[in-house]
């Protein structure tokens, strides 16, 4: 078990759910501990939270955290942190990825395979419910994996239908492991882990679904899949928002051409007008990806695939972090390039000029030039890379 899992738990539990500021946190601290250490005063200067977010670090504690990872174990479960190199790649992409997974099965049944969301209404029709079931078993016998949310209905038609033809699926739940939702459909979830798929949820063990559990839930659904296909969609229907999620994080959007014979499909028809794919079968989404290869997590696919909106994966180490491959990359682009002062911008400078007149500590760049401390920690990291100053322990810099 990782070291820093307790950490991450400490700070799911805090600052809750659909919070973009765990991809700050990775780019201004190494480690999660070291973050945890900084306390109150260093989190008040880094300018990116709220008085609730505050709160919320300062009021929840490390014996919550261990009571959450106890009862994980306790239900044969595992919490996989978003630095885990089993944390699914591209999850990590989306603007506001979960800190913890809570994981039953095998979440690295996304390696190196395409994942096609599968969503639809509860209260399906028959060609609804043939059509998810025809779509999943055309993906599940191609090696692609289906992710969908397991409610009844398409959901778990999708899921079933991948069982069935042999493959995998990872059902991403509206509640937390072990809450008394969908128990009518254990034994499916059972299934979907004995044949190499996963359960898996951002919500602590025995957190109840409620209405906003699902809204939330859906950006993971999306997040974990190249593309996402509405089966069958209502106005109103959550599968449009899990639809629009998908395209907010550049996957592409299938829709299941409305049966002539059926006019229960708003939504669906919704999605055609603002510029989804149409599809009548699995077989469109095999074609729509044939054109190229991707790579992801050291490990080829099987279906050569590329997503039609160039949502391009490349070869890379399975424990890619958006904010520090980044930092890797610029600082190889800067090695025939030199920098100095004149190439800064008007904050850059400022932040400079301050470290400039001696070894000092951020608390007391952030006072001088009077920026929020996210910003002069941006503009350090960027000095950083264009070697013009030097960090030290304790968060001290000076010029080289």
């Amino acid at each position: 078990m990782k070291e820093n899992i307790i950490y991450w738990i400490w700070l799911q539990q805090a600052l809750k759910y659909k919070n973009r500021k765990i991809k700050h946190i990775m780019e201004f601290y190494k480690d999660i501990e070291q973050f945890y250490i900084a306390g109150e005063k260093e989190w008040r200067l880094l300018g990116i939270f709220s008085a609730k977010d505050i709160e919320g670090l300062k009021n929840t504690t490390l014996e919550e955290a261990k009571a959450v990872l106890k009862r994980c174990e306790q239900l044969g479960a595992q919490a996989v942190t978003i630095d885990d190199e089993r944390f699914p790649y591209l999850l990590r992409q989306i603007d506001d990825p979960p800190a913890v997974l809570y994981v039953r099965g095998d979440i690295t049944c996304l390696r190196g395979r395409l994942s096609v969301a599968i969503v639809g209404t509860r209260k399906a029709s028959d060609y609804g419910f043939d059509m998810a079931v025809k779509i999943s078993k055309t993906l599940a016998e191609n090696d692609i994996v289906v992710v969908s949310g397991g409610a009844i209905g398409i959901d778990s038609a999708a899921h079933e239908s991948a069982v069935n033809a042999g493959g995998k699926t990872v059902c991403v739940l509206g509640c937390g492991l072990g809450a008394s939702y969908l128990n009518s459909k254990r034994a499916l979830k059972q299934d979907i882990v004995a044949k190499g798929g996963a359960v898996v949820t951002e919500y602590a063990p025995g957190t109840p679904a409620r209405a906003w559990t699902f809204p939330a839930r859906n950006r993971i659904i999306s997040g974990l899949s190249h593309g996402t296909v509405v089966v069958e969609a209502g106005e109103k229907s959550g599968s449009l928002i899990t639809a629009n999620l998908a395209n907010e994080q550049n996957r592409d959007v299938f829709v299941v051409a409305p049966n002539s014979g059926h006019i229960g499909l708003s939504g669906n028809v919704a999605l055609i007008n603002d510029g989804a794919q149409v599809i009548t079968s699995g077989g469109d989404i095999l074609n729509e990806y044939s054109s190229n290869r991707i790579i992801s997590d050291n490990y080829a696919l099987k279906t050569p695939a590329v997503s039609k909106k160039c949502y391009e994966l490349k070869n890379t180490d399975s424990n890619y972090i958006p904010a520090k491959s980044d930092k890797t990359k610029i600082q190889e682009k800067l090695g025939e390039v030199k920098f100095d002062v004149e190439n800064l911008t008007e904050e850059e400078r400022k932040v400079y000029e301050v470290v400039a007149e001696g070894r000092v500590q951020v608390n007391s760049i952030v006072e001088k030039v009077n920026l929020p401390a996210y910003r002069v920690l941006s503009a350090l990291t960027t000095l950083e890379l264009f070697e013009l100053v030097k960090s030290y322990p304790g968060k001290y810099y000076e010029v080289i």
